[in-house]
């Protein structure tokens, strides 16, 4: 009798254990999927504008087409042989929902858009966890 009620109360305890882990695993992962949900139709658009600001930079202008927040991290900008990587000013505070914004860089020697690529990266999601890219090439920018 004392056996079959310890044997019992193992596997209550046991049950309990596998519970808590499988509720664990699946918030960690429902999370994983919302964000990537969230990010799959969130829309950052670029353009270059190679007139610049009347000091050589090459003004880059971005927007975000919704529908989250964005946190733009860095616009590589490549003309033929030379890169240069600019970071934009809202990597901490993000980029609301319609809103644009520019940043300038420079890349000598780029005088036409014939060899010129731009990209950016950013991250969405209320967790920060999800990537959001676009790219210009050429007369696209």
């Amino acid at each position: 009798m004392v056996a079959t009620v310890l044997l019992l109360a193992f596997t209550v305890a046991v049950g309990g254990i596998i519970s808590v882990w499988m509720t664990g695993l699946t918030r960690t992962q429902t999370a994983g999927v919302t964000t990537a949900a969230q990010c799959a139709s969130t829309r950052l658009d670029i353009t270059a504008d190679l007139s610049g600001d009347g000091t050589g930079g090459l003004i880059i202008k971005y927007t975000n087409l919704g529908p989250e927040v964005i946190y733009p991290k860095n616009a590589t900008i490549t003309c033929g042989a030379l890169t240069n990587t600019s970071t934009p000013n809202e990597t901490i505070t993000g980029l609301a929902v319609g809103r644009s914004n520019s940043i300038i860089a420079f890349v000598s020697g780029c005088a036409t858009n014939n060899n010129l690529t731009v990209r950016m990266t950013a991250t969405c999601g209320s967790d920060q966890k999800g990537t959001v890219f676009a790219e210009c090439k050429n007369t696209n920018c």
